[in-house]
C-alpha cells in the first residue's frame, strides 16, 4: 500500500448522513467510549463541519473514516481519528491518515505540539500513536464515564513538531485542507 491511496478532504454538508451513520454505530464508537453509539443530531454534525476542522478519510473516492483537529486552551492542537468502515481497519489506513493530518497541521504552522486523549483500553490506537511519535504525558484512572456509567482510564499523549518525521517514501495525499 502506498500513502497516495489515502487522502483527506474537508467534510461537507453531503457527508452528514454518513457521519451520522458512523456515530450511531456501536462497533465504530465503542473504541472511543460510546459502547451504544453516539446519539447526535444532524444539525450538530453540520455545525462541526462548518467549523472547517472535520475531515473525511478517503480511500480513492470512498469515505472510510473521519478525523478532526481543534485548538486547545493552551494553544496547542488536539486531534482525533477513526477509521469507521470495519472492513478497512487494520490495513494501515489509520496510520497514513494520521500522518497526513499531522503533516498538514505542522506545515501550516498552527502549533509546535499536538495532543490527544485515548482510552487506555484502546491498545491498538495507543500503539499507532506511539508509532508516529506520540509520547504519554499523563494517565488518569476512571477519568472518563461512558453512557453506561462505566469508568475508563485515559491516557494523554503529545507529539512535538521536532519529533515528527515521515518515511522518505511517504507520498502526501495532499494537505491543502488546513488554513
Amino acid at each position: 500500500m502506498t500513502s497516495v491511496e489515502i487522502w483527506l478532504r474537508k467534510a461537507e454538508e453531503g457527508d452528514v448522513a454518513q457521519l451520522l451513520a458512523w456515530y450511531l454505530d456501536p462497533e465504530t464508537m465503542r473504541h472511543v467510549g460510546f459502547p451504544n453509539g453516539l446519539s447526535e443530531e444532524a444539525e450538530d454534525i453540520l455545525a462541526r463541519i462548518e467549523s472547517g476542522t472535520r475531515l473525511m478519510i478517503m480511500k480513492g473516492e470512498q469515505a472510510i473514516g473521519e478525523c478532526n483537529y481543534r485548538q486547545t486552551e493552551t494553544g496547542s492542537y488536539a486531534v482525533g481519528i477513526k477509521v469507521c468502515e470495519a472492513d478497512e481497519r487494520g490495513r494501515g489506513y489509520g496510520k497514513t491518515s494520521l500522518q497526513l493530518l499531522l503533516q498538514a497541521i505542522f506545515e501550516a504552522g498552527l502549533t509546535e505540539e499536538i495532543e490527544l486523549t485515548v482510552l487506555q483500553e484502546n491498545r491498538r490506537a495507543i500503539g499507532l500513536y506511539e508509532k508516529v511519535g506520540f509520547k504519554t504525558t499523563d494517565r488518569r484512572e476512571a477519568d472518563f464515564i461512558d453512557e453506561e456509567q462505566k469508568r475508563h482510564a485515559v491516557q494523554h499523549m503529545a507529539l512535538q513538531k521536532v519529533d515528527f518525521w515521515l518515511p522518505e517514501d511517504f507520498a502526501s495525499g495532499g494537505c491543502d485542507f488546513i488554513k
